[in-house]
């Protein structure tokens, strides 16, 4: 009782402090944004990972394909965030990401990732319009499945209405689409279990408490068809959640979101519900002070498996950071990552713990008001994988420098 109220005067404490509230129908604060003639964008630049990592292919413990092997390693993230204004009303927000990763050795297995998404919004007094869409292209090995790097992409869209209920509630109401498809060079049945498309709804309600603190809910009903009429006939299905929350701005010591509630995939198998239980997600930044960072990223949730002898697995992650700067110019940071992969369908029960954990330095060049910066780190990265089957036990270290150059 006393850690619930203890927080609950935290948060109050940061919602009080903070400037206005931002809203889904007007743009974000345009001061943080560079203009670059009709754009205004917050580029930057990330460098991960510049150094060895003892495991390339995420070998297992007795892997039959041999022993681990190491080899050099860089991953380059460019990235832009922007707004477009049309006129005194409509605007349009981005996100753009690419990560290259690249081996000394094993060339053969560079690869990279992409994330996009756009939306348009369109807003009148009380009603508005918008319409989004999105473009992931991923080959990170999947949590399910880490020894292989198959190719997954998200197509998604969507289109829908916003109303301003009074000056404290917002409310949104959208139809979606997703179109997932797959590849694996070494496995061409994956394109089976994953190929599918997920067409519903989703609906939002934002209410502002105080401050920059809003109550939030977000329901949303899928119907999930796969490509393939095998596959189709066991994971095809409906999927529900309705997740109520809080989110809070930044502008005082706490800042973030968490939302939590029921969810419930059937799927048209013969043994009807595969999962019902609650799902969520969270993540929290808390500064005591000046140079001391906490940050904390949770998620619980059921997710489809690329793998062919289990449909469905649940996947929890628990995720603190801290970060201390001991003066203007050096700092040091902490991490430590539990979690599980709970394969739901699987007759033998199959759990994997994961354990992965990072310590290192930081050296800041110099921060703007805005957030434009240039940050460098040093870290050693180790991550393990510990199976109620031994088969698949691993481990992979990962010492590496970084760099932030930008926002």
């Amino acid at each position: 009782m006393l850690r619930a109220a203890t927080l609950l005067a935290i948060l109050f404490a940061s919602a009080v402090g903070a400037a206005a509230q931002d809203s889904v129908f007007e743009p974000p604060p345009l001061e943080r944004f560079l203009r670059w003639g009709p754009l205004r964008v917050r580029p930057g630049l990330e460098v991960r990972n510049f150094g060895y990592d003892d495991n390339v292919f995420y070998r297992y413990a007795d892997d039959p394909r041999g022993p681990s092997e190491g080899d050099w390693t860089i991953t380059l993230g460019p990235k832009i965030d922007g707004v477009v204004l049309f006129g005194s009303r409509a605007f349009l927000t981005f996100r753009s990401r690419l990560d290259y990763t690249a081996y000394q050795s094993f060339t053969e297995v560079n690869y990279y990732n992409t994330y996009n998404d756009a939306r348009v919004t369109v807003p009148f007094k009380r009603l508005g319009v918008f319409a989004e869409a999105g473009y992931d292209r991923v080959r990170d090995r999947p949590i399910d499945a880490q020894d292989t790097r198959p190719i997954r992409t998200d197509r998604s869209a969507g289109v829908g209405g916003i109303v301003r209920i009074g000056w404290r509630t917002e409310a949104e109401l959208a139809w979606t689409r997703d179109d997932w498809t797959g590849e694996d060079d070494s496995d061409p049945t994956f394109a089976l279990r994953l190929d599918r498309t997920e067409t519903g709804t989703r609906f939002r309600i934002r209410y502002l408490l105080v401050g920059r603190t809003r109550l939030i809910f977000e329901g949303r009903r899928l119907d999930i068809e796969f490509d393939d009429p095998g596959t189709a006939a066991t994971r095809n299905g409906t999927s529900d959640r309705w997740l109520p929350g809080v989110s809070f701005g930044e502008g005082g010591p706490l800042a973030g979101t968490f939302r939590a509630g029921p969810a419930r995939i059937d799927l048209v198998r013969g043994s009807g519900i595969e999962y019902d239980d609650w799902v969520g997600e969270a993540k929290l930044v808390y500064r005591p002070g000046r140079r001391t960072t906490f940050a904390l990223d949770w998620s619980r949730d059921a997710v489809y498996s690329v793998l062919d002898f289990s449909d469905l697995y649940l996947y929890r992650r628990t995720e603190l950071q801290a970060v201390r700067w001991l003066n203007s110019f050096l700092g040091v940071e902490g991490r430590v990552r539990v979690g599980s992969v709970d394969y739901l369908l699987d007759p033998g029960g199959r759990v994997d713990d994961l354990f992965d954990w990072s310590a290192g330095m930081r050296f800041r060049v110099g921060e703007t008001s805005i957030g434009r910066r240039v940050e460098y780190s040093l870290t050693w990265n180790d991550f393990t994988r510990d199976s109620n089957d031994d088969r698949f036990d691993s481990r992979r270290r990962v010492v590496g420098f970084g760099a932030v150059l930008g926002y």
